[in-house]
């Protein structure tokens, strides 16, 4: 796909807490088909995650150094309290209804969660995508014409933080945007 350059206009950021999330073409090849449904909406966060798994380590260690090793298991204790405090402040411990939330969303049944991602249709990856674009908390979404056919966006429309999705449409052979606004 090849980009527009704009011939007019400026590009104007009306706001510092602007997030802007484009669900891209090609993000279907981005999907590893080997994961299940959760797994593949966890994978947004990376940052999270890491955390959760810095944190199982530090508390294997913990439970593998021997008692008379007690400098070093008041450094691992520490470190344990720096991700806690870490994990709740990335808010670790809401991910899994986040993503539950999602997941009905985009209407996905609760026992579809362990379903390998391999087994869903294009439709439903392109759900698949939009989820994981809204579990990183935009307020603007750039979507793509297919993206907006293929989209059942009243389903976005029923929950609450206002989103602005752009849409590139064509008309004749000369591309246009349209703007649209939502709740979701």
């Amino acid at each position: 796909a090849s980009e527009l350059e704009p011939t007019v206009g400026d590009v104007v950021k009306s706001s510092k807490d602007v997030r802007v999330a484009m669900l891209r073409q090609e993000f279907v090849d981005e999907l590893v088909p080997d994961r299940t449904l959760r797994e593949e909406f966890m994978s947004v966060f990376e940052v999270e995650n890491k955390i959760l798994e810095d944190l199982r380590a530090a508390e294997t260690e913990l439970e593998t150094t021997p008692p008379e090793e007690s400098d070093k298991m008041q450094e691992i204790r520490d470190r344990m309290q720096l991700l806690q405090n870490k994990a709740e402040d990335k808010g670790v411990y809401t991910l899994t209804s986040r993503v539950k939330k999602v997941m009905d969303l985009m209407g996905f049944m609760t026992e579809e969660s362990e379903d390998l991602i391999a087994s869903f249709s294009g439709g439903w990856k392109m759900r698949i995508g939009l989820g994981k674009v809204l579990l990183n908390d935009p307020n603007v979404l750039l979507l793509g014409k297919s993206h907006e056919s293929a989209t059942d966006i009243t389903n976005v429309t029923q929950t609450n933080p206002r989103i602005t999705w752009i849409s590139r449409a064509s008309s004749g052979s000369k591309p246009s945007f349209v703007n649209k606004t939502f709740q979701w």
